[in-house]
């Protein structure tokens, strides 16, 4: 039997292969998987778009233990957004922290480090977290560079908007609903955004005043002589704040005048020295007042 009618022959012969036509190679297909790393990425950006988080949970369990496929950011991308829905938050963040993302992903994944740590101190609370809550815990844990461009942000503004409404604070924390547009279309806000902005930082004030006190220096106030009454002057804008200084001879009393804020305080006046009149007339000694903002 000659060696080409040997049985055995056609099993050993390797196959003829005729590749294709193609102007490039094809790309190499994972070992032990079905799909091009190509391939592998579209599907993840497709089952995140659909929301369909189990499913995309299930495909990524089902990938070869191939170290360049796992750094593929659509598979990054992927597997924090199901560490997110797992309530995985040190996988999140290990995930987030060890790749530095593209800029057109920064927004969504900023999105899922906030909200993890907006959950995380929801729970240690026991409650709900308000604005102030939020601001403090976005304080605490700052954005890792890999998801962000490096520009100073306040409530997810960015510094360049914060600055214009900063500056617009301290001409009027008051402004108009025309002039809430013409900053929104400034900043690139929406109404909503600018309205908001001004209120909270209104608030933030207030509470910083009663919190610590009105500090204020010699060449801020106007003397005034002691009058009848006291009452907020709704010509002015801000009202001005009346305060009483003590001096060696009692109290006197003094208008504040605020421009860049309105104030919220309680003045309790009192006349040390019982032989001198009360610095308010057909008062008694001792005075609550209050001038709402």
């Amino acid at each position: 039997m000659s060696e080409g009618n040997h049985p055995i022959a056609t099993h050993l012969a390797p196959p003829v292969l005729f590749p294709q036509a193609s102007s490039s190679p094809p790309a190499p297909m994972l070992p032990s998987f079905g799909f091009t790393q190509e391939q592998v990425a579209c599907v993840c950006e497709v089952l995140q778009q659909s929301g369909n988080i189990e499913r995309l949970g299930r495909f990524l369990w089902s990938l070869p233990a191939c170290e360049h496929l796992h750094k593929n950011e659509s598979v990054l991308k992927a597997k924090a957004l199901v560490a997110f829905h797992r309530a995985n938050f040190k996988e999140l963040y290990r995930i987030l922290e060890s790749h530095n993302f593209s800029v057109q992903n920064h927004s969504k994944l900023q999105q899922l480090w906030l909200k993890a740590h907006y959950i995380e101190a929801e729970k240690l609370r026991g409650r709900p977290l308000g604005a102030v809550g939020k601001y403090r815990v976005r304080r605490k844990f700052p954005l890792p560079r890999t998801i962000w461009d490096g520009e100073e942000t306040s409530y997810c503004f960015k510094e360049k908007s914060r600055n214009v409404l900063r500056e617009w604070y301290a001409h009027n924390p008051y402004p108009s609903p025309r002039e809430k547009r013409e900053l929104a279309e400034a900043t690139g806000l929406t109404t909503t955004q600018v309205s908001n902005w001004f209120k909270n930082r209104r608030q933030r004030d207030r509470a910083a005043e009663q919190k610590e006190g009105v500090v204020v220096e010699v060449s801020d106030f106007i003397s005034f002589p002691s009058f009848g009454y006291i009452y907020p002057d709704a010509t002015l804008s801000p009202p001005p704040l009346l305060i009483a200084i003590q001096t060696p001879y009692g109290y006197s009393i003094y208008e504040v005048a605020f421009p860049q804020k309105h104030i919220r305080a309680k003045l309790r006046l009192r006349n040390k020295d019982p032989k001198l009149a009360n610095p308010i007339k057909d008062q008694s000694p001792f005075l609550n007042y209050s001038l709402v903002s």
